[in-house]
């Protein structure tokens, strides 16, 4: 119907939620390829796009080796969502989310999800990592729900840490282990 309107709008927006919510249901997995996670997220960012008119711009820069590690499912979209929601200053004109992977010299992999939004101060972002770290409830269901999984799934070591963002929003490192996936996955 969108496209016999000659609403490309739509189409982009039907598109993005048919891809969200099928990539949400992975087949009853609970771990998938970063790459997959990636692709969920970019679909819920072209949804929040749309919805702000156009102000979100979201990349993903994480090398080629790294979209095979194994994350659980829904790791990466609840954090982009806290940016948005956390970040987005309500006159901004522009607003950025980026994620960006590395692998640490322990071999470990490093996902950070960063915004150039609102940020947040230092003694906030030690509170933060603090009841990240001790199962506090000062955060949020969300991310208290993916720090968790992390950790129950691959043990002390991996999950969450926050800091500021070079550009003076929030940014958040989702430490994994490096992986590969297993073609059974």
């Amino acid at each position: 119907m969108a496209r016999a309107d000659d609403n490309p709008e739509l189409v982009r927006l039907v598109r993005a939620m048919s891809q969200f919510y099928r990539i949400c249901l992975s087949q009853g997995k609970d771990v998938i390829p970063l790459g997959e996670e990636l692709r969920f997220t970019d679909s819920y960012m072209t949804i929040q796009n749309i919805r702000y008119a156009g102000i979100i711009h979201y990349s993903a820069d994480v090398p080629e080796p790294l979209l095979g590690i194994l994350i659980p499912k829904i790791t990466i979209q609840p954090l982009v969502e806290n940016c948005v929601l956390h970040g987005l200053k309500s006159e901004a004109k522009s607003f950025h989310v980026r994620v960006t992977g590395r692998v640490e010299e322990e071999g470990r992999a490093v996902i950070t999800v960063q915004d150039d939004g609102n940020g947040m101060s230092e003694a906030s972002i030690e509170a933060l990592n603090a009841s990240l770290r001790e199962g506090g409830e000062q955060i949020g269901f969300g991310v208290r729900n993916v720090h968790q999984r992390i950790v129950l799934l691959f043990g002390e070591g991996y999950g969450l840490r926050y800091q500021k963002s070079k550009s003076g929003g929030v940014a958040v490192e989702i430490r994994l282990p490096k992986e590969e996936v297993e073609r059974d996955v």
